[in-house]
């Protein structure tokens, strides 16, 4: 008999350090109750419990499963960093993440509260997750304004906001009305991924985990861009301009330039490396040289990412009126 209690007591044991094991993200995540020293982050974090690590490290391990690329992509040059923060007007979604001065996912109260399927039938928090990943995938916007996808969703999301603006309504109005419907007539997954190619790659991406009907050009660009691993050129790239970020940060200008000089050698259609470096001259005081980085950017940056052609062109006036 307890000879009988030890092998269950060892069987027990077995179990719980499997599962311990099975547990460790530290090889691609690291939970923080604390900002780290260089972190860009502004916000008041809470701790985390055993159970949502529980949650999150689970999501992970599928992702490593399923999609190692997509993993190995979000990472970048170094691990993500995962912190637990209240929910904020600013924030209402569950999750989000700061992708360009650093790979950072933060959690809300609402990605744990278990709030079931969205409209496509699939885990809310599950789908939130494969989206915010696929941002931290493409941190400064090589896949999502490349040449590839361009061809593929420039026209669709002009097709959904010209039906939207014929109703009388902006995206932000069709968004809160859910017209999801009218998004799906047109090939997209939800009226969010319609609102700007880098929502739509985010939504397409999680699409494809999920094993939902997309067409053939939209699933195999996702397949070979997002899912394959990255090469050296686009980790060198994220960690150049993080690092130039984060010379903006300290009012550095010259030290991110230098930074910004070897990313734009190292891939000249860079458009982010030309934007930043643009702003990064402007600090310098560097006007002629900012304007001509803004002509470049100009060039690069699609037409319907209206977002930052709206922060150069605003930079151009101002620059203007001096």
């Amino acid at each position: 008999m307890e000879g009988k209690l030890q092998r269950v007591f060892l069987i027990i044991v077995l179990l719980f350090v499997s599962f311990e094991a099975k547990a460790d993200i530290s090889k691609w995540a690291e939970f923080r109750s604390s900002l780290a020293a260089e972190s860009t982050l502004n916000m008041e974090l809470k701790p985390w419990t055993p159970a949502q690590k529980a949650k999150v490290t689970a999501l992970f391990e599928d992702l490593a499963e399923n999609s190692p690329g997509l993993l190995a992509r979000a990472m970048g040059p170094g691990k993500i960093l995962l912190y637990r923060a209240k929910s904020s007007p600013s924030h209402v979604s569950g999750a989000w993440v700061r992708r360009r001065h650093e790979a950072s996912f933060i959690f809300t109260d609402v990605f744990f509260k278990g709030t079931g399927n969205n409209h496509l039938g699939i885990d809310y928090a599950n789908w939130l997750f494969i989206h915010e990943i696929t941002h931290l995938a493409d941190p400064v916007d090589q896949i999502a304004r490349s040449d590839g996808w361009s061809r593929i969703i420039a026209n669709k999301l002009t097709l959904v906001a010209n039906d939207v603006s014929g109703q009388g309504l902006n995206m932000r109005q069709a968004m809160f009305n859910r017209m999801d419907a009218l998004a799906q007539s047109y090939g997209f997954p939800s009226i969010y991924a319609a609102t700007s190619r880098h929502e739509a790659l985010a939504e397409f991406v999680a699409t494809v985990y999920f094993g939902l009907e997309i067409s053939d050009d939209i699933a195999m660009f996702v397949k070979e861009e997002v899912y394959s691993s990255p090469d050296k050129k686009a980790k060198q790239l994220s960690a150049l301009y993080r690092a130039a970020n984060l010379e903006m940060r300290k009012n550095n200008y010259p030290k991110a330039i230098k930074y910004l000089n070897k990313a734009i050698r190292l891939s000249p259609d860079f458009s982010q490396g030309w934007y930043l470096r643009g702003f990064a001259q402007l600090g310098a005081k560097n006007f002629q040289k900012a304007r001509a980085d803004f002509d470049q950017a100009l060039q690069l940056i699609p037409e319907d990412d209206r977002a930052a052609r709206r922060d150069v062109l605003n930079a151009k006036k101002w620059m203007d009126q001096q």
